[in-house]
């Protein structure tokens, strides 16, 4: 079966670039697993990002693009899902500071 598809689900996400990428929280209960997705909705900014998931462990996982321009799905590798995790994203237009990363609750 696996641990995406039917065994996932959205747990929480935000917008960034207005609305033309969301950065979501995924978790399957299948695989007691987290990961990050960021969905390019339409052609928008053609702006660098990285963006992660990462658990009250300390585990996390990440991607980097130099634009996140193509439409589509763009996903972290899966860390363990039984601590609380959260999606973090710093890109050129929206949260572009380390410092600051835009980010879901822990969950």
């Amino acid at each position: 079966m696996g641990c995406a598809g039917s065994n996932a689900f959205t747990v929480a996400s935000f917008n960034i670039d207005g609305g033309v990428v969301t950065i979501s929280l995924r978790y399957s209960d299948w695989c007691h697993a987290n990961w990050t997705v960021a969905t390019v909705h339409n052609a928008g900014p053609q702006d660098g990002a990285e963006f992660w998931v990462q658990n009250q462990n300390g585990n996390s996982a990440y991607y980097g693009v130099n634009t996140l321009y193509d439409y589509g799905n763009y996903w972290t590798d899966m860390v363990n899902g039984v601590p609380l995790a959260r999606a973090c994203v710093v890109d050129d237009v929206s949260f572009p500071d380390f410092k600051h990363p835009g980010c879901t609750g822990w969950r």
